[in-house]
């Protein structure tokens, strides 16, 4: 994701966790506060460590903000239907 929004010229600003460890929902909105973006890219799931990322703050995070929230489902999609 990362790669594909510099490659379209995207200032990112990234935020990490350890391996196979989530961010809490106020991570993620101080973060979007300090770098006020136009697009919050999340993956929601990994399938390596099976790491599952809470969503259900994050669409509120991004409208209060002015921000676009991007979700990569690849993983996570068929779970969630």
């Amino acid at each position: 994701m990362i790669d594909v929004a510099q490659r379209a010229g995207a200032k990112v600003e990234k935020i990490d966790r350890p391996w196979g460890q989530v961010f809490s929902a106020d991570e993620i909105a101080a973060a979007v506060k300090k770098f006020k973006p136009k697009v919050i890219g999340i993956v929601h799931a990994e399938t390596s460590t099976g790491a599952w990322q809470p969503m259900e703050d994050l669409g509120e995070i991004a409208q209060d903000n002015g921000a676009l929230l991007l979700m990569d489902c690849v993983t996570s999609w068929p779970a969630c239907r």
